[in-house]
């Protein structure tokens, strides 16, 4: 089996090439990073604990919600390295800045909040049933998080950057700067329960086979896909990694 997934992880390798810029994937960004042309829109909503949350918008069609990593942004994560403008193309984009993140207002001292209801709650605000969901790192064990709590809100599934639980593994220590409702890092999920398609995308020095062991095993329709050359905070950066979501979001739009 490690075998399999050795070449499929080579073949993806393959497919996606090797140049690319090298900015970093993402950093702690508010309003609108210089150099980058505005395309999206700007909102606000209010959670049911009271926390206003920023928001940005792009494109028309089937949904797509978009987690950013832990220190990042909507905008930092999604819309600098263009992997949100490339999905816009064909579907409505949405992406939320988390709870402690970018333009996101703080919490009120007694909130019992976590970005996995969050989630939850947004969906229900803007009327989405189900959208694509994908989160890149503590996005992506916010998406795993609710691949277990809500998987009926789910189109697809893009835990990217992440790897999900093993039944053996002890919890993965939440680190000591993430805000109060932070996903434990290391999600455990009963992947033999999800029926709707999921996509891994890592970088190849991000320890891509081991981040997806249980996905290889026990998912009935995963995709992996490694961006060659990138470790974790850089992955995201390269063309290929936008390319790769897109493809996987369009050829699973409803038809």
């Amino acid at each position: 089996m490690l075998t399999q997934m050795l070449r499929s992880a080579l073949l993806a390798t393959a497919l996606i090439g090797a140049s690319a810029a090298t900015a970093p994937a993402f950093a702690q960004v508010t309003g609108v990073p210089t150099g980058i042309e505005q395309t999206w829109t700007d909102h606000s909503w209010t959670a049911p604990d009271g926390t206003v949350f920023h928001y940005v918008e792009q494109g028309e069609g089937t949904p797509v919600i978009l987690i950013h990593g832990f220190t990042s942004s909507a905008i930092g994560n999604w819309f600098r390295p263009g992997v949100a403008q490339k999905i816009a193309t064909t579907n409505r984009v949405i992406a939320l800045d988390m709870r402690g993140h970018g333009d996101t207002g703080p919490s009120p001292e007694d909130s019992d909040g976590t970005m996995i209801q969050d989630v939850v709650d947004f969906m229900d605000h803007l009327r989405i049933d189900k959208a694509h969901i994908a989160g890149y790192s503590m996005g992506g064990a916010t998406t795993a998080g609710l691949m277990r709590e809500a998987p009926e809100r789910f189109i697809t599934a893009g835990p990217l950057g992440i790897g999900i639980r093993k039944a053996d593994e002890e919890p993965a220590a939440t680190p000591a700067r993430a805000p109060k409702g932070a996903p434990n890092p290391s999600q455990d999920v009963d992947l033999t329960q999800i029926d709707f398609p999921v996509i891994a995308i890592n970088g190849s020095d991000d320890r891509p086979i081991p981040k997806t062991e249980r996905m290889w095993r026990e998912l009935k329709n995963f995709q992996m896909v490694v961006i060659p050359g990138r470790h974790h905070m850089n992955a995201v950066s390269h063309p290929g990694f936008g390319e790769a979501l897109h493809k996987f979001i369009v050829s699973h739009n409803p038809k």
